[in-house]
């Protein structure tokens, strides 16, 4: 399927231009980031065939899931350099997002926990904008 250029962070590993673009449905990104992007790594088996894309999917029965894939996305939109170095630091501190973790606060306490988050791994200039995306 294809990508819209927006959305290129979202692409794991191969290129652009590749024929073939299986697409890792997942949520969020770090539980699959690191299973198929050797396929298509320069010099490898799949390299210029494949394009890996991540698929953000958003499980409504997890409360805070939402406000995740939100806050990948406005990384995206504003640093999409930093886009898996933002996933990968939400990796490490995910189970602060978990339902449990999260049951206590409110979805503006959410994202100003991943505002902040953000701000560590973008920068503070596109962190001011990143939190302009996600005030509702």
């Amino acid at each position: 399927m294809a990508l819209q250029p927006p959305l290129r962070p979202l692409i794991i590993a191969g290129s652009p231009h590749a024929p073939h673009n299986p697409d890792i449905f997942s949520s969020p990104p770090h539980s699959t980031a690191s299973l198929l992007p050797m396929l298509a790594l320069a010099g490898g088996p799949y390299d210029g065939k494949v394009e890996v894309i991540f698929r953000p999917q958003v499980q409504p029965w997890h409360a805070s899931s939402t406000l995740v894939h939100e806050a990948e996305f406005a990384v995206a939109r504003v640093a999409p350099k930093s886009f898996w170095e933002f996933s990968l630091a939400f990796s490490k501190r995910q189970g602060e997002y978990f339902d449990i973790s999260t049951s206590t606060q409110t979805p503006l306490q959410i994202r100003a926990n991943l505002a902040a988050l953000a701000a560590k791994t973008i920068g503070a200039g596109p962190a001011g904008a990143f939190a302009e995306l996600l005030t509702p």
